[in-house]
């Protein structure tokens, strides 16, 4: 869904573009803040997935692959409290 090219990966970019999506309506975060949001998640996806990195390595993106990797890292208890945001209300049901 949030692999904008269908290349099979998650990249930066794309992952920077969410996540904005996600967290735009919040009033406190500026644009910068948000980018750093996205840039920590992706550098801890990195080092889950492929460990300590040499500096010439690049980590291109999430792949299905990785992500279940780091799914498989956290435990229930996390899990189990994993939320999705909206800033839009829910209209009760009648």
């Amino acid at each position: 869904m949030y692999d904008s090219d269908s290349d099979g990966k998650i990249t930066l970019r794309e992952y920077r573009d969410v996540v904005q999506e996600l967290l735009s309506g919040n009033p406190h975060l500026d644009k910068e803040s948000v980018r750093s949001i996205a840039d920590g998640a992706m550098m801890e996806a990195a080092s889950i997935c492929m460990g300590q990195m040499e500096p010439d390595q690049v980590y291109e993106g999430i792949t299905f692959e990785d992500f279940l990797k780091i799914w498989d890292g956290i435990d229930i208890e996390t899990k189990m409290h994993v939320r999705f945001l909206t800033m839009e209300p829910i209209a009760p049901c009648h």
